[in-house]
């Protein structure tokens, strides 16, 4: 008896939450999903405002090498440049979320006080590796100097 009237005092308490919400309605109606082939990113901003500029067209783009840490840890293979040609820009605020598939370019050109973004790199080829906790707790502990 005792367990069905917590999960009744349970099942009331999220119907009363779901009712606090209101009715959210989805942004994008029968919006089709996509499959992500290659290693992508997904940006969803936390807090601060930036201008993120986006544009397949990378102007004078160079190969990052492959030995290079941020390349075989990170981000995986991919170019840098000087600018983006055409690039279309975004003002970003909190709760923004900005998917870049691979290849397209992408840069800060402004960030106003600060910006707090979670990244989600997609990367079903599995080209960057997995560091455990521990491997990861060691990273972070030692201090790094600022790589490209």
């Amino acid at each position: 008896m005792r367990n069905v009237m917590l999960a009744v005092m349970a099942a009331a308490c999220v119907a009363a939450a779901v009712v606090a919400q209101g009715d959210p309605q989805p942004t994008c109606r029968m919006c089709p999903g996509t499959y992500i082939p290659q290693v992508s990113e997904v940006y969803h901003i936390i807090e601060g405002t930036a201008t993120l500029m986006l544009g397949p067209d990378i102007v004078g783009a160079k190969r990052r090498p492959a030995t290079l840490e941020t390349v075989r840890l990170f981000n995986g293979p991919g170019s840098n440049g000087a600018s983006i040609r055409s690039g279309v820009s975004y003002d970003l605020k909190p709760g923004d979320v900005v998917v870049i598939p691979a290849g397209t370019g992408h840069w800060f050109t402004k960030i106003d006080d600060h910006v707090t973004y979670l990244m989600v790199r997609i990367d079903p080829d599995k080209v960057t590796p997995l560091k455990s906790e521990a491997d990861s707790k060691a990273y972070l502990a030692k201090p790094h100097q600022a790589q490209q």
